[in-house]
């Protein structure tokens, strides 16, 4: 009984540390700047040493008028060196002439 019940409680702690260590992708990564050019985006973000271009999403999503640029981290950096702001280059292919607005929040 008492294996039963130390088993369990082993199963149900390794599985809420699991789900405590996910990163919410649905929150739009924070930018410390940006630029474009014709097929890629540069992005300014924290990080603490294991950031790469691999680690980020981006959606286009056409309104009416535009695209809306969202840029999400979908893997977070388990590094632990000190933080700082780093580059990212990211490729990005719109059909299409546009213009666009970055639903990211800038600065924090």
């Amino acid at each position: 009984m008492f294996k039963h019940i130390l088993s369990t409680t082993l199963v149900i702690v390794a599985s809420m540390s699991y789900y405590s260590f996910a990163h919410d992708i649905s929150k739009l990564e924070s930018l410390h700047g940006i630029s474009f050019s014709e097929k890629a985006i540069e992005i300014k973000v924290k990080s603490t040493g294991c950031t790469k271009a691999q680690d980020f999403r981006i959606d286009a999503v056409k309104n009416s008028l535009e695209y809306e640029l969202r840029i999400y981290r979908i893997k977070k950096d388990r590094c632990r060196a000190m933080t700082r702001i780093v580059s990212i280059n990211l490729e990005l292919e719109l059909q299409e002439d546009f213009s666009f607005r970055v639903a990211n929040p800038f600065g924090k």
